[in-house]
């Protein structure tokens, strides 16, 4: 085998190793186990830096451009709204002749965004930056057009927008990489790059929020990642809540539940429904209180009703004794008169009345 693809041959195999451990377990065992071309590449922890903004770059046009420009772009939600929010920044560092890392970590990148239910141009962008001075604008420009045919969304302007190729002069490369704390370096003989695969999220103002190692990436802890750096601003009102049940565990490099935000929401869960329990008895209690009243008010009426027509009618009883027409009969004669005279008729003849 020609020395030069030996060579190749051994980065390759180096750099592959280097995705697969990935993060602290890449740096503990370059020193001893991981061949020259790639000890001291270890990644450095920068969360929470701040990216310069006036490091300059070139888009797909060849225009100089500094990468602050990138920062603070205001989206909008995908489905659309007037609902408006600065978008977080989704980086990666390749270089676009890389025989086999770089291509391998671009489709995993697709691959998880294609899944994410957040889209590129509206809810985040996406900057690829070669570290390459040997990568050109047109090169950028055709890792774009192979992108977009990738992405399972329609190619809007919004979205073409949203996916940024950049190529970079040495220094700039250096100045970018440093501050997220990527190293690579160049190897001359075989011609390549030795440098690791990682992909960072910043905050919309350029800090570095969270990264994830290796060349295929969790969808779930992507678009929690996404959500974390926007702190909560690009989701809805339920991604807000699911991103509170969620932390990020640098031991195992991922999102996971907080068992006492479970516990919280099961315990104010258990109030909710004891309260609505509770107030659901008391307003039975309530009505049953108001309808056994009502029917108590209601047969006193009655009976209070029945008791007034009774009495009124002995009275009209007595009224007709004392004001009506009075007829008796003696000995077979009807007398007819007013009741004085009636009273009078033992002792004195009958005056007015009529005999029949």
């Amino acid at each position: 085998m020609p020395r030069g693809l030996l060579r190749r041959a051994t980065v390759a195999t180096a750099v592959l190793l280097g995705a697969i451990l990935g993060g602290e377990a890449f740096g503990q065992l370059v020193p001893k186990e991981m061949p020259p071309p790639v000890r001291g590449l270890e990644l450095q922890n920068r969360l929470g830096s701040l990216v310069p903004g006036d490091i300059s770059v070139f888009d797909e046009q060849g225009n100089a451009i500094n990468f602050g420009s990138l920062f603070n772009q205001v989206g909008s939600p995908t489905g659309g709204g007037d609902r408006k929010f600065t978008k977080p920044l989704v980086l990666l560092m390749v270089y676009f002749s890389c025989p086999l890392q770089c291509p391998q970590t671009l489709e995993g990148l697709c691959d998880t965004l294609s899944k994410v239910d957040y889209t590129v141009g509206h809810e985040y962008d996406v900057a690829i930056v070669s570290f390459d001075p040997r990568d050109k604008p047109r090169d950028a420009e055709r890792q774009k057009i192979a992108m977009l045919l990738s992405y399972n969304r329609p190619s809007g302007d919004r979205v073409r927008e949203g996916w940024r190729f950049l190529t970079t002069p040495p220094s700039s490369a250096r100045a970018l990489a440093d501050a997220v704390g990527f190293p690579f370096r160049y190897l001359p003989d075989a011609g390549e790059f030795s440098h690791p695969t990682v992909v960072y999220v910043l905050t919309p103002e350029g800090r570095v929020s969270r990264q994830f190692n290796g060349v295929k990436f969790p969808t779930r802890d992507f678009r929690l990642a996404l959500l974390e750096a926007s702190d909560g601003r690009v989701g809805d009102a339920f991604d807000k809540f699911a991103f509170w049940c969620y932390h990020f565990d640098p031991d195992s490099g991922s999102y996971t539940l907080q068992a006492m935000r479970i516990m919280q929401v099961g315990a104010a869960a258990t109030v909710v429904l004891l309260g609505g329990l509770l107030m659901g008895m008391m307003l039975y209690e309530r009505r049953r209180v108001r309808r056994a009243t009502a029917a108590s008010v209601s047969a006193t009426t009655t009976a209070q009703i029945s008791s007034t027509e009774s009495l009124e009618g002995q009275s009209d009883g007595r009224s007709m004794c004392g004001n009506g027409v009075t007829s008796r009969a003696l000995g077979g004669v009807t007398l007819i008169g007013g009741l004085g005279r009636v009273g009078g008729l033992a002792n004195e003849p009958l005056r007015g009345g009529s005999i029949r």
